[in-house]
């Protein structure tokens, strides 16, 4: 579901790389569990979020990048 948002938006792609998949998965089963978001946002944003290649500006890269921030809630 978020790729297909950020894929209509050109802005990212989520992959999880394959060596981080069991960290992922314990961190995504204690954010279900506890509702705390932070820790699993802080993981996907340094390894799991791309941006998409396309000649993309640096202004509109840091624009992409800001607005993932908040959409992780890291901001």
């Amino acid at each position: 579901m978020a790729n297909h948002v950020f894929v209509q938006n050109n802005a990212a792609i989520l992959a999880v790389p394959v060596e981080e998949r069991e960290n992922f998965w314990h961190k995504l089963v204690k954010f279900y569990e506890t509702g705390q978001q932070d820790d699993l946002n802080d993981f996907l944003y340094k390894t799991s979020i791309g941006i998409m290649p396309g000649g993309l500006t640096m202004e509109k890269t840091r624009e992409i990048d800001e607005r993932n921030r908040k959409w992780l809630g890291l901001e």
